[in-house]
């Protein structure tokens, strides 16, 4: 989250700046951000928000490939949006970034995967390992990939760093070839 101001990551201009120049130490040539957004129509507004904060990062001219995505919140509402550019990675992008409630896999959730594919669009369910119902039932992310959407996994999840059991599912996700992405 190197968007300043936003969510739970850099608090100042100075912070993203610092951010991005520690990622370039290790080797990072391009950073897509992922400010969270609600799934809804209307927060279209919030992602204007976060367009005028990620121009001052731009503004700063950092020796950085960098993209203003987003990491949309999974709701009821969320099948409005398959038709608005804004809420895919870099607007241009044939990509969407999902994020489940983490208590459970909602019913609708397998029909928005459909309707995002039928626009063209490829959906990528950011830390399944972390959702309760993928917990429960590990064959929900087998469902996921093949309704054709890629499984994020977190590398702190693989790492035990967020618990035995959510490390216990994100090995299995991985092994069994799930993982498309690690972030």
């Amino acid at each position: 989250h190197i968007v300043p101001g936003v969510d739970d990551g850099a608090v100042s201009l100075e912070m993203s700046l610092a951010m991005i120049e520690a990622a370039k130490q290790c080797g990072v040539i391009s950073i897509l951000t992922t400010p969270h957004i609600r799934g809804a129509a209307d927060d279209a507004i919030v992602h204007e928000m976060h367009k005028k904060a990620f121009q001052k990062v731009l503004d700063a001219k950092p020796d950085m490939d960098l993209h203003l995505g987003g990491e949309v919140r999974v709701t009821p509402e969320t099948h409005e949006i398959t038709n608005h550019p804004e809420f895919t990675s870099g607007e241009q992008s044939k990509y969407i970034l999902l994020e489940m409630e983490f208590d459970k896999v909602p019913p609708y959730f397998t029909q928005l995967l459909f309707d995002f594919r039928l626009q063209g669009i490829t959906p990528i369910v950011a830390h399944p390992e972390r959702n309760a119902g993928v917990l429960k039932r590990p064959a929900h992310a087998l469902e996921f990939v093949r309704q054709g959407a890629i499984l994020q996994i977190t590398n702190g999840s693989l790492l035990g760093e967020l618990g035995e059991t959510i490390q216990a599912c994100a090995l299995q996700l991985f092994e069994c070839g799930l993982a498309g992405i690690l972030a």
